[in-house]
């Protein structure tokens, strides 16, 4: 019993270490990471000169949104995810602000990708999309609980949980050999079966990694060409909201792939990267 309740503790210190940079991503980028100093004061310079933009008496949209498009373009290459969403978000903002409801959406959406545990990205997503005419993405049913539930942890939340619970099990194994014997056997079929559930949203993650994503950013929606140049034949039609997979790109045009598989060109400028 005594090795059940060490388990159990080592498990809830393990999720609140995993849990810990999610309270970070809150506050401004030059708080929220700390890689190559003159790298964070850039960032951190740009951001303020967009908050400044974005809050003054007469604001200038378009300033604050050069400005935080300049420190995402540096802050992809070093900073943290937290750093990279709060400037989805802040970029979110001032797209909607401009009456742009269906670029917000997009914003907010590589948010959450960033920080999945963003309560307030989530929010304004979902306003943003009920703005846009589209429908809610966490619709409340089975499918959507279980996808949010699978991406509630970031891939370094998710990898770092995978190793310690892996750490434990064989430290548990090496005590069972050596002290505990049978006496480990529960606890250690209690953290074998944490283990392999926690490989799951890992493994999700680490898919959700290796994709592309565009959003269809067209209120219009687009048709999917069988050629990139706009009279080739049409193979599909998406809609305003939709999300497909880049494939490759030339002059003006992106090669995507549907959900259904179809594959052709878009317009580039008629798509949104979420992947930042």
């Amino acid at each position: 019993m005594n090795a059940l309740r060490w388990t159990v503790l080592v498990f809830l210190l393990a999720w609140t270490w995993t849990a810990a940079p999610a309270r970070a991503q809150g506050g401004s980028p030059g708080a929220a990471a700390s890689p190559a100093p003159g790298a964070v004061a850039d960032v951190d310079t740009l951001f303020r000169r967009g908050m400044e933009a974005y809050r003054a008496p007469t604001a200038d949209f378009a300033g604050a949104r050069a400005h935080w498009i300049a420190a995402l373009a540096q802050a992809t290459h070093g900073e943290s995810s937290g750093v990279r969403a709060q400037l989805c978000k802040s970029l979110g903002n001032v797209a909607f602000r401009q009456e742009r409801p269906l670029e917000a959406a997009a914003w907010f959406t590589a948010a959450i990708r960033l920080s999945p545990r963003d309560g307030d990205a989530w929010a304004n997503l979902e306003f943003s999309r009920s703005k846009a005419g589209l429908e809610p993405l966490d619709r409340g049913d089975l499918a959507s609980t279980v996808r949010r539930l699978l991406l509630l942890q970031s891939l370094a939340e998710a990898e770092w949980l995978v190793l310690i619970l892996a750490a434990v099990v064989l430290v548990l194994l090496s005590l069972r050999a050596t002290v505990l014997g049978s006496a480990a056997n529960r606890p250690l079929i209690v953290l074998c079966l944490l283990l392999s559930l926690s490989v799951v949203p890992w493994i999700v993650q680490w898919r959700e990694s290796t994709r592309d994503p565009l959003f269809v950013v067209s209120t219009a929606g687009i048709n999917v060409g069988s050629e990139p140049r706009a009279s080739a034949a049409k193979v599909a039609v998406l809609s305003a909201g939709a999300e497909v997979l880049r494939l490759e790109e030339l002059a003006g045009w992106t090669r995507v792939q549907c959900a259904d598989g179809t594959r052709g060109w878009v317009a580039s400028d008629t798509v949104f990267a979420l992947r930042r």
